[in-house]
């Protein structure tokens, strides 16, 4: 919770006035907070209360609340007006919101002509919003890849979706923070009918952050990938080639190695 302290709005002859003021979360769903105001006046003295109408205004986020509060007003704090409205945070939850008061004295009384008025921009608490990418691992189409990232709340789960154009070429539901993935044999050939140009592709990890079954919002890293395969020509123009294998009557995608100092490499 924000707030739940007291700021000064000035003090002018005998009259001083002070805003206890308050905020509370209404939760990562709403992205809002609750804030609350209340204005009051005490005198400087303690040589005979002031009676009388007193009035002014409230003002939080730029919303208003007048108020004309019949008060006796001696040495103690008395309350003459409060209010509470909603108020919604940024997309990254976080918030500074105007906060301030006026009170002026009663009418016919030595308070008569007596003003205090004053402000303060209140930082309210952030609400955890999406999750936000640290990294996004690989650029073999072929190999291995993985996304870290930094939850704003353990309550928080997340979707991982690598997008190319406007394709959505793999989702994984709850996934966990560098867990390693690969793209299967049916999602390489979809990546392949749409590399018709070049080996190099950008690949786009969406992260998707839900608070039960509310999407909150997402982070994204792109990499530039390459596949390297063979070429054919095809009709006058160049296309990309998959080997395969025949095995006990099954064909399998072949992926060909060759061998460089002694060691087996996969080959290009």
């Amino acid at each position: 919770m924000a707030g739940y302290t007291y700021f000064s709005i000035g003090t002018s002859g005998k009259l001083q006035g002070r805003v206890y003021w308050e905020s509370q979360s209404n939760g990562v769903s709403a992205n809002s907070s609750s804030v609350y105001a209340r204005v009051e006046v005490a005198r400087t003295d303690a040589y005979g209360p002031t009676y009388g109408t007193w009035t002014g205004d409230v003002n939080i986020k730029g919303t208003s609340q007048s108020f004309s509060q019949y008060a006796e007003v001696n040495d103690g704090w008395v309350s003459l007006k409060d209010m509470r409205i909603n108020v919604g945070h940024n997309s990254d939850g976080t918030k500074q919101c105007f906060i301030g008061a006026t009170v002026h004295g009663p009418s016919g009384t030595s308070m008569e002509g007596i003003t205090v008025s004053g402000s303060i921009t209140a930082t309210l608490d952030t609400i955890p919003r999406a999750s936000e990418i640290g990294t996004f691992s690989g650029t073999d189409v072929t190999g291995n890849f993985s996304v870290t990232y930094t939850a704003k709340s353990s309550s928080f789960t997340h979707k991982l979706r690598i997008v190319t154009g406007s394709t959505t070429l793999k989702t994984i539901s709850n996934y966990g923070s560098g867990t390693s993935f690969s793209f299967t044999t049916s999602e390489l050939t979809t990546l392949g009918n749409l590399m018709t140009a070049t080996n190099t592709v950008n690949l786009t990890a969406y992260l998707d952050t839900y608070n039960g079954s509310t999407k909150i919002g997402d982070s994204s890293k792109t990499n530039s990938c390459t596949w390297r395969r063979a070429r054919i020509k095809l009709g006058g123009a160049w296309k990309k080639a998959v080997p395969y294998i025949k095995i006990n009557g099954v064909w399998h995608q072949a992926i060909p190695f060759v061998k460089v100092n002694g060691a087996w490499k996969k080959g290009a």
